[in-house]
C-alpha cells in the first residue's frame, strides 16, 4: 500500500511538472508576410507604390489579397497550411486572429532581385530573395528577435513570361523554397527573451559608400534614397552570412532618427493577417518596430569596385571582379573597439567575347563572396585566407581577437 501512494506521488508530481511546462509555453500571434521597408506615414495607395516598384514580382502574387474579407494570396494559403498543425516545445504558435495580442511573428521579405545574363549563346537568369523572421512586442511595438534568410535561384533559357510562375515557385518549393526555410529557422533557431535568459547580438551600425561606389551601383539605388535602400541591402546581407557560419543573434539594420536615438524598421503587409488581429480598417497600414541597440556594433565602409581583364583570347575573355572593404566593430556606449580591418576579395569570370555580362551584379557577387568567406573564416582564421584577402598573419590575430572576444560572447546565454 505504501508503495502504491508513493508511485501514485510520483505519478502526480510527473502530471503537474508536465502541465506546467505546457503552460509555461508562450503563446506567439502570427502576422503573416510582410514586406520591409518604405515610410510608415504612407497612405495604402503609396505603400502599394512601394512594393510594386521594389518587389515586382511578388507584388503580383500577393496584389490582390492586401484587404479584409479577400481571397488570400498563394503565399499566405501555402504558410496557413504548413503552420496550421506547427509544433513547438518553446512557444505555441497562435494562427487564428485575436484581439489579444503579446507577442508577434512575421515572416518578412526584405529584397527581391531578379536579374540575366548572356554568356554566349545562353540566356541566363538569377532570383534571389532575402527576409527575416521578426518576432516582436505587438503592443510596446519592440523587436524581440530577427532570424535572416536568403534564397538564391540560377536558370536558363526562361521567357519573360514565365519569370512569374519561376519567382512562385522559388517562395512555394516544398523543402527548399523560400517560405519552407523561414519554417525551418522558426523551428530550429527561435528562442524568446522571456526564457529568462539570452544571447548577447551584434548588428550593423553604418553602412558608408566612398564617392567612387556610386557608378558601379543598380541605377535605381545611385539616388540618396536608393543609396540608403541600398545600403540596408548590404548590411542585412552581411549579418545573414554572419548569423549563417557563426550562428550568432543578430539585428536587422535601419538608419537612426534624426536625434540618433532611435532605429526603426517599417512592414509593411502582404495580406490581411496583421490588420485582422489590430485593426481590419487598416489593413494596408504600414507598421513600425522600434529596434533595440545591439550588443556589439559593426560598421561598414564600402571603399571601391575594380574590374581587371586578366587573360584574352579570339573567343574568350577572363576578368577579376574586386571588391574593398573595411570592416569595424565597437560598442557604442563603452567606445571599446575589436575590430578594423581593411579587405579586399576577387571573383574571376571567364566568358565568350559575345556574352553581355552585366558587371554590376559581378560586382554585388564579389562582395557577397567577401562576407560569406569572412564569416566563415571567423571560425578558424587561416594565414592563407588573411594574406590575399587582407594583411596577413596582423589580420589573422585581428580576426581570432575579434572571435574571441565577440562572436564567442555572442554564443553564450546570459
Amino acid at each position: 500500500m505504501l508503495f502504491s501512494q508513493k508511485r501514485l506521488v510520483i505519478t502526480l508530481f510527473l502530471f503537474v511538472c508536465f502541465v506546467a511546462e505546457v503552460c509555461a509555453k508562450e503563446k506567439l500571434t502570427w502576422g503573416g508576410f510582410v514586406f520591409v521597408g518604405g515610410d510608415a506615414d504612407r497612405t495604402n495607395e503609396k505603400s502599394g507604390e512601394f512594393i510594386q516598384e521594389n518587389f515586382p514580382q511578388t507584388w503580383k502574387i500577393v496584389e490582390t489579397s492586401r484587404e479584409v474579407g479577400v481571397k488570400p494570396s498563394k503565399i499566405d494559403n501555402y504558410l496557413l497550411n504548413k503552420l496550421s498543425d506547427f509544433n513547438h516545445n518553446k512557444f505555441e504558435l497562435e494562427i487564428k486572429p485575436s484581439s489579444k495580442v503579446g507577442n508577434g511573428v512575421v515572416f518578412a521579405l526584405d529584397n527581391e532581385i531578379i536579374y540575366r545574363e548572356k554568356i554566349g549563346e545562353v540566356d541566363k537568369i538569377t532570383i534571389e530573395l532575402s527576409g527575416q523572421i521578426i518576432v516582436f512586442d505587438w503592443n510596446a511595438k519592440v523587436l524581440i528577435a530577427s532570424f535572416p534568410v536568403v534564397k538564391a535561384y540560377l536558370d536558363e533559357g526562361i521567357s519573360d513570361s514565365e519569370v512569374p510562375n519561376l519567382v512562385l515557385d522559388q517562395y512555394l518549393k516544398p523543402n527548399v523554397g523560400f517560405l519552407d526555410l523561414l519554417i525551418t529557422q522558426l523551428r530550429e533557431k527561435l528562442t524568446l527573451a522571456s526564457e529568462g535568459s539570452r544571447r548577447l547580438n551584434i548588428g550593423v551600425e553604418n553602412v558608408i559608400f566612398r564617392e567612387r561606389i556610386i557608378p558601379f551601383l543598380p541605377e535605381r539605388f545611385r539616388s540618396s534614397e536608393g543609396q540608403n535602400d541600398y545600403k540596408t541591402y548590404i548590411a542585412n546581407q552581411f549579418t545573414t552570412y554572419l548569423s549563417k557560419n557563426q550562428n550568432v543573434a543578430t539585428i536587422p539594420y535601419a538608419r537612426r532618427s534624426k536625434s540618433g536615438k532611435e532605429r526603426n524598421i517599417t512592414i509593411l503587409p502582404g495580406g490581411a493577417n496583421m490588420a485582422l488581429n489590430v485593426n481590419p480598417e487598416k489593413s494596408t497600414e504600414a507598421y513600425m518596430i522600434k529596434l533595440p541597440d545591439p550588443d556589439y556594433s559593426v560598421d561598414l565602409t564600402l571603399r571601391g569596385f575594380e574590374a581587371v581583364t586578366t587573360e584574352e583570347t579570339e573567343i574568350l575573355i577572363g576578368k577579376v571582379y574586386g571588391s574593398y572593404l573595411t570592416i569595424k566593430s565597437y560598442q557604442r556606449i563603452s567606445g571599446r573597439s575589436f575590430l578594423e580591418e581593411k579587405l579586399k576579395n576577387g571573383l574571376f569570370n571567364s566568358f565568350p567575347k559575345n556574352s553581355k555580362i552585366y558587371e554590376l551584379e559581378w560586382f554585388r557577387a564579389s562582395l557577397l563572396s567577401l562576407f560569406e568567406e569572412f564569416t566563415n573564416e571567423l571560425g578558424k582564421p587561416t594565414t592563407k585566407w588573411c594574406k590575399s584577402h587582407g594583411s596577413g598573419t596582423i589580420t589573422r590575430k585581428n580576426m581570432e581577437s575579434f572571435r574571441k572576444k565577440v562572436i564567442m560572447n555572442c554564443k553564450s546565454k546570459i
